[in-house]
């Protein structure tokens, strides 16, 4: 199982309704390319159960919390994207190192930086060396092809 993590009410947040579904129909499509399995979507605004999700290649899991998530499937490796700045006291790894393992679930923080993804977590801490910020999703994207060709 290859998962990713997209926070929904971020989407809503910065964008109307119909983007939200594109960029979630995006996502899908991209991530499922690149060897996802899962989406785990967090969603505190309720609204994604509204959204219809046709690809049967991959599965797409709504969530309350990230912590929920991470009490559900404890057994799978999380592997947390952060910018090099936000790993300092954290061991982390540049991704060009990475040796992804054979199950994980790849989480950002949400570009808002609202949520601190790092307080408390237990995993692998991975950076893209030399690069100061991205959108999550190229960040995630970025991941999931590194794993791909590696």
């Amino acid at each position: 199982m290859i998962g990713i993590v997209f926070y929904l009410e971020e989407a809503y947040s910065t964008m109307c309704s119909a983007f939200v579904g594109d960029t979630l129909s995006e996502l899908t499509y991209d991530a499922r390319n690149l060897g996802a399995t899962h989406i785990f979507v967090i969603d505190k605004t309720g609204k994604g159960k509204f959204y219809q999700h046709g690809d049967g290649e991959i599965v797409l899991e709504f969530w309350d919390s990230l912590d929920e998530l991470e009490a559900a499937y404890k057994n799978i490796r999380f592997v947390y994207l952060e910018n090099e700045k936000s790993l300092i006291g954290h061991t982390f790894y540049y991704l060009q190192d990475y040796d992804h393992p054979a199950e994980a679930i790849y989480i950002t923080g949400p570009n808002s930086g609202s949520e601190d993804v790092l307080i408390g977590k237990s995993g692998d801490f991975v950076c893209i060396k030399d690069v100061a910020d991205m959108w999550s999703k190229t960040a995630l994207m970025l991941c999931l092809y590194h794993r791909k060709i590696s």
